[in-house]
C-alpha cells in the first residue's frame, strides 16, 4: 500500500521529538547534531569525498560519514539526515549531492523532513521568535541569517523548512528573503566582503557550544571579551564585538562575570577524521594521530 508524504511527514515528527527526549533534550532548544549522534552510541567521521553529501553504515558499531568540504549548515542537516536513515532502521544509504531521491524515494524523504523537525522544532522555531519579538511576516535577512545560525543549518534551509514544513512564513515573505545570499548579508553586516562564516550570538546562546572553522568569525555583544588562544579579538563594531578563530581548540566569550558566557570551539578548516577529534588543540591531536 502506497504511503502518502503526510503520514511519513508525521511519523518523522513522532520520530524526531523522540529522539530529543533520548538525547536529554528539551522540544525547542537548539542542539548540536555532531553531539547528539555520538552520545546515541553513532561514531561521526568527515571524510573528503566531494560527490558525496553524507553516508550512513548500518553496522554493529554504525557509523555516519559527513563530507568535510561543506559548508557547516549543510553537514549539520546532512547528519541530521543520516541519522534519520539509523532510527528509522535503515540499511546503508549513501546520499549524493543535493539529494536528488528525496523527493521519489520514501525512505529519503523520512529522513529528510526527521532531520528538519529535529534540528528545527516548531516550538523552538516560534520560541525564538517570540523571544526577539519578530514577526514572521516582517522577517529581515539578518533575523533570518540569526535564526539560522542559531538552529545551525544553513540560510536557505532554514527558509524552506520553516515556510514549507512548519507553514510560518508567508510565501510573499519566502520568497522576497530568498532573493538574499548569505554573503550578502555577512558584507552589510561588516561593510566589507566577508566569504568567511560569521556566527552572530547574544546571551540566549545557552543550550549549546558555538562550533567554528579556523578563519570564520563570531560576531558577541559589544561588551564581550574572549578566553583562550584560539580566538583573537578583531575590531569593535557598531552592532558588536568581532572575534576570529585562530588555531584548533576551545575558548570562551563572555559579558560581564554573571551576565553571559558561551564556549566557542575551533575546528581545522575542512577537518578530516573522526569528530570526537575535531576540537582538540595541536599538542592534543599529536597525540591521538
Amino acid at each position: 500500500m502506497k504511503v502518502d508524504q503526510r503520514t511519513l511527514a508525521r511519523q518523522a515528527l513522532a520520530k524526531a521529538m523522540r529522539v530529543r527526549q533520548m538525547g536529554h533534550k528539551t522540544l525547542w532548544e537548539p542542539l548540536c547534531i555532531f553531539d547528539l549522534v555520538e552520545s546515541l552510541g553513532v561514531e561521526v567521521r568527515f571524510c573528503d569525498i566531494s560527490s558525496m553529501e553524507g553516508m550512513y553504515c548500518r553496522a554493529s558499531q554504525p557509523i555516519i560519514l559527513i563530507n568535510s568540504l561543506r559548508p557547516s549548515g549543510r553537514q549539520a542537516y546532512t547528519c541530521a539526515h543520516e541519522l534519520g536513515h539509523h532510527v528509522f532502521g535503515h540499511g546503508t544509504c549513501i546520499d549524493e549531492f543535493e539529494y536528488v531521491k528525496a523527493r521519489h524515494s520514501p525512505i529519503e524523504f523520512l529522513a529528510e523532513v526527521f532531520a528538519g523537525f529535529l534540528l528545527m522544532p516548531k516550538l523552538g522555531v516560534q520560541r525564538a521568535f517570540n523571544i526577539h519579538k519578530w514577526e514572521p511576516s516582517s522577517l529581515s535577512p539578518l533575523q533570518a541569517y540569526y535564526l539560522a545560525g542559531f538552529f545551525g543549518v544553513g540560510y536557505s534551509t532554514f527558509l524552506l523548512h520553516i515556510n514549507r514544513t512548519l507553514n510560518l512564513l508567508p510565501e510573499s515573505t519566502s520568497k522576497s528573503l530568498e532573493c538574499k545570499r548569505p554573503l550578502e548579508i555577512r558584507s552589510s553586516i561588516l561593510g566589507e566582503e566577508c566569504s568567511r562564516n560569521l556566527h552572530i550570538v547574544d546571551n540566549l546562546w545557552t543550550s549549546r557550544s558555538i562550533d567554528i572553522e579556523i578563519g570564520d568569525f563570531v560576531l558577541a555583544p559589544q561588551e564581550s571579551i574572549h578566553e583562550g588562544k584560539c580566538l583573537e579579538h578583531v575590531d569593535m563594531i557598531k552592532c558588536g564585538s568581532l572575534f576570529r578563530g585562530v588555531s584548533q581548540g576551545v575558548g570562551r566569550i563572555s559579558v560581564g562575570e554573571e551576565k553571559w558566557c558561551g564556549f566557542v570551539r575551533i575546528s581545522k578548516k575542512q577537518f578530516v577524521g573522526r569528530n570526537i577529534y575535531r576540537y582538540l588543540d595541536d599538542s592534543q591531536s599529536d597525540d591521538v594521530s
